[in-house]
């Protein structure tokens, strides 16, 4: 089975890292415009099958209009950041297969 993540991040190096960084660990990037609507994003994380979303911090309140709607019917694990600047831990297999 295919992992897929979605990306709703602006235009810039992070975006690239991340769509990369999917690719590298064997994931399916999903980028999503960052004008889209919580409708539209709900309706992209309930049909994508996405394992992961990364999203920019100030577009947190799309993905939580979205939740609020019950328009996700996902209700596995979850994490959220809140900035408080700690590493995340690196994501075990991620990277492994890649020459380096």
């Amino acid at each position: 089975m295919e992992n897929r993540v979605v990306l709703l991040l602006y235009d810039r190096p992070e975006l690239v890292e991340a769509f990369l960084g999917a690719l590298r660990i064997g994931a399916i990037p999903i980028p999503i415009n960052t004008y889209e609507t919580s409708s539209f994003l709900g309706y992209v994380l309930n049909h994508s099958k996405a394992k992961a979303l990364f999203v920019e911090k100030d577009l947190l309140p799309l993905f939580y209009e979205a939740k609020g709607k019950n328009m996700l019917r996902h209700r596995g694990r979850s994490a959220e950041l809140r900035g408080s600047g700690q590493e995340l831990p690196r994501l075990r297999g991620a990277g492994t297969d890649a020459q380096g």
